[in-house]
């Protein structure tokens, strides 16, 4: 095992990539994994909630895809549950996108998981890419179950705040819905299940004040014609949820998790003018909370709105949003 590990970190630094394994690396198994979706809002990451995900793998490969970093999911991944191994690729350079060796461990693997990092970074060395088109058969033919923490959290669901242009904040944003930090694109995984199509995630939601930005995102995506009822999925840091193909959700982790909807489109959404929009709902849950994606049934719910780029939860207007420099992991 060491010798191919050695081998394969060398070759790796010629490809744009490197790469680290754990567990029986030259001896590969195939299972029949469990599908399902762990959406981690960033931070600590929560034994209990990764646990869920590598027990899906039914004692088969984990795969950690990452932009920087290295090995540090490893060992931890391999004493959470049964796993045959853990390899950790490291994608430095776009061309890691087309390594075959990468694209063999992706077809070979039980679960996928994006760590954090930066989404942007994600979108530009994977998207349209055969990465791109191996992890979305892996979803849907083999019914791996995927996950992601922050920045990896932002690229599952039907749209992806990409960051191509530095971090949104909500109180820049409120102001100026087209502000130029407003990137939306489509789906990365197009095979995500039916309970994430119209979904846009968001993670660090409550410590970064981001629920003024999401709302932005939201009203962009009816405002710019691409969805009529886009749903906002945003987790805490050291928060997760996970989702069965079922489309029940329970919430891992000490913070909390909010489902957010909207009835009707943005009043006034339009460059250099405070964001309009009503009819919003938001719903929390908190841990081992249940919610059902299939009913939108669970949480505990309020009443959201933004008048003049002002944004009020129950009729009560919040604390102006603080410009929270995005300078940190997952913009």
């Amino acid at each position: 095992m060491w010798a191919f590990l050695l081998i394969a970190v060398v070759q790796a630094q010629t490809n744009g990539y490197t790469l680290y394994c754990t567990g029986a690396c030259t001896r590969k198994v195939t299972t029949i994994p469990t599908p399902g979706v762990l959406l981690a809002g960033g931070s600590t990451d929560q034994a209990d909630a990764m646990t869920w995900l590598v027990n899906r793998a039914n004692g088969g490969d984990f795969l950690v895809l990452r932009a920087s970093g290295a090995d540090g999911y490893n060992t931890w991944l391999m004493g959470l549950g049964r796993l045959n191994s853990v390899t950790t690729i490291v994608c430095t350079q776009p061309r890691c996108a087309t390594d075959v060796n990468v694209l063999r461990i992706i077809d070979e693997s039980e679960a996928i998981f994006f760590a954090g990092g930066d989404q942007s970074v994600y979108i530009n060395y994977w998207a349209n890419t055969p990465v791109q088109t191996r992890v979305q058969a892996a979803v849907r033919s083999r019914n791996v179950p995927i996950g992601g923490t922050s920045a990896g959290c932002a690229i599952i669901g039907e749209f992806v705040y990409d960051a191509q242009a530095g971090g949104a904040t909500s109180a820049i944003v409120l102001r100026n819905p087209y502000d130029r930090t407003v990137t939306i694109s489509g789906e990365f995984i197009e095979a995500v299940p039916p309970y994430l199509k119209s979904v846009i995630t968001d993670q660090h939601f409550s410590q970064r004040d981001r629920l003024g930005r999401l709302l932005v995102f939201m009203a962009r995506i009816i405002q710019d014609g691409r969805h009529t009822s886009p749903r906002g999925v945003a987790v805490d840091e050291a928060t997760c949820l996970a989702i069965e193909t079922s489309g029940r959700a329970v919430v891992f982790g000490a913070n909390s998790v909010f489902i957010i909807t909207s009835s009707q489109p943005p009043a006034v959404c339009r460059a250099n003018t405070p964001l309009t929009y009503q009819g919003l709902t938001s719903r929390r849950l908190t841990r081992g909370q249940q919610f059902d994606f299939r009913t939108m049934i669970g949480g505990t719910p309020s009443s959201l709105r933004v008048v003049d780029g002002v944004v009020f939860q129950n009729d009560i207007a919040m604390e102006n949003f603080t410009a929270f420099t995005e300078s940190e992991e997952s913009f």
